[in-house]
């Protein structure tokens, strides 16, 4: 979701906590792993989530599945 702020308008999920995205990622895969994932959990998508739009499923090296906007893992 978009989420609106005094700065412009930011990603946000289901509770309103903002969403990032990091520059290691490469695009479509998180390089977020071990304690990186830890200080920054994923987004993590269930096993019957769907893509919507700009909104894709990535799967991380864990095996889990988490969430992209725009290619860029969350």
């Amino acid at each position: 979701m978009m989420g609106k702020t005094t700065k412009g308008n930011i990603t946000v999920d289901v509770r309103d906590m903002t969403l990032y995205s990091s520059d290691k990622d490469i695009f479509g895969k998180s390089n977020c792993d071990h304690k990186c994932a830890i200080e920054w959990p994923p987004l993590k998508a269930s096993a019957d989530a769907k893509t919507n739009g700009d909104w894709t499923i990535t799967t991380r090296d864990d095996k889990s599945n988490m969430w992209a906007y725009k290619g860029h893992a969350l």
